[in-house]
């Protein structure tokens, strides 16, 4: 198991991720050519952790019907958080390689000074998750 953390700010606002990455199997069938899909509850306190998952993080797909094509995980994910519409990377945070079978899982604590109201959404190799709305 594999922990990086690191860090993004946007005027008054700090967002912490930590990414853990694990181990499975593999894709040999059409989850290997579907679009990211990232997972992500739709409201979280100040201060709270949002448990974000990424499914069909592939390099290759098997749009041929090849019987014995295994997906290679995609490595090299890079994170971006996305702020009431502005786009950011996060700062000091090394690629991420998906799991074998194309996932990865991520924890992601949002600082308390985080207004009420404020639309997070976390996108990853393109996917992007529904908005995250910052409640009291």
């Amino acid at each position: 198991m594999r922990l990086a953390k690191g860090a993004v700010c946007v005027g008054a606002v700090a967002l912490v991720v930590a990414v853990v990455v694990g181990c499975s199997g593999h894709s040999t069938g059409a989850a290997s050519c579907a679009a990211p899909e990232v997972t992500a509850p739709t409201a979280a306190p100040a201060g709270g952790v949002v448990e974000v998952s990424v499914r069909h993080l592939f390099a290759d797909c098997n749009d041929t019907g090849q019987t014995d094509f295994v997906a290679r995980p995609l490595t090299g994910v890079i994170p971006k958080v996305i702020v009431d519409g502005v786009e950011h990377t996060f700062d000091h945070v090394e690629p991420l390689d998906a799991d074998d079978d194309g996932t990865l899982s991520l924890g992601l604590a949002l600082p308390d000074d985080v207004a009420a109201g404020t639309s997070v959404v976390i996108e990853v190799a393109g996917g992007r998750s529904a908005p995250i709305t910052v409640g009291p």
